[in-house]
């Protein structure tokens, strides 16, 4: 099935979960389990450290309803910072129940070629009324190929989970003593799943070797490309950012 056609299918068990009443915890709780091992929780991970890594920006509820509402962004640039993100750190007291969920464009420094050899998206939906979880590949970048920025709605929490699988480039991964390769899962909604922000989805740094360090970069004051570092340096690692925010009703 194309991308379309998924997207509207989904759009549609969405719209539908919409309008069911909340799940009991032991039932929600079964069906977050389902969706994680769907995603590949529990695979034994490489020993190594990670080669990417999620941030979020501080703020970043507050300033995508800023622009939304025909806000100016730019004014803000400098003021959020960025910091990695942990489960269990929701951006907003009150996550919405249904999500809009934006990929961009992978962004690497530029004249470089990207760290992020291969970066893949899926999100993995549950299907209401079953024990099924319908997987979606939403964004894939490898080998200088890229998904172009895509954007679909995703019922929350319990409901879906992206899963992120990297690779990077061997040498460096090699000289600075990374996992060649590896897997981010990221539920969405929910005490322990993101809520609404801005994110990114961001490579190891060429300066440190390792992943960056979030508490020296601030928000740019451009949504798509919304990261500078304070010092004026140059961004050093490649990133995709990621954008949630409450679905349309």
């Amino acid at each position: 099935m194309d991308r379309r056609n998924f997207l509207a299918a989904a759009g549609s068990l969405g719209a539908a979960a919409g309008t069911l009443a909340p799940l009991e915890s032991s039932a929600a709780q079964a069906r977050g389990e389902r969706l994680s091992r769907a995603a590949g929780a529990g695979t034994t991970p490489d020993p190594r450290p990670a080669g990417i890594a999620l941030a979020f920006l501080e703020g970043g509820a507050g300033l995508l309803a800023r622009a939304g509402g025909g806000g100016d962004a730019k004014a803000l640039a400098g003021a959020l910072p960025w910091r990695a993100w942990r489960s269990g750190q929701a951006c907003t007291a009150f996550p919405a129940d249904r999500l809009a969920v934006s990929l961009g464009l992978l962004r690497a420094p530029e004249g470089r070629a990207p760290l992020l050899s291969r970066l893949e998206v899926v999100a993995h939906f549950a299907v209401e009324g079953s024990d099924e979880v319908a997987a979606f590949p939403a964004w894939r970048h490898e080998a200088g190929r890229a998904s172009p920025p895509i954007s679909f709605d995703a019922c929350a929490p319990q409901r879906v989970v992206l899963q992120v699988d990297y690779e990077i480039d061997a040498a460096h991964a090699d000289r600075a003593g990374l996992a060649r390769a590896g897997r981010l899962l990221l539920p969405l909604g929910g005490r322990e799943g993101a809520g609404e922000g801005l994110y990114l989805l961001a490579g190891p740094s060429r300066k440190s070797g390792n992943v960056p360090d979030f508490s020296r970069h601030a928000f740019s004051g451009d949504v798509h490309a919304p990261v500078r570092r304070l010092d004026g340096a140059p961004v050093d690692f490649d990133y995709v950012a990621v954008t949630l925010r409450p679905a349309a009703a």
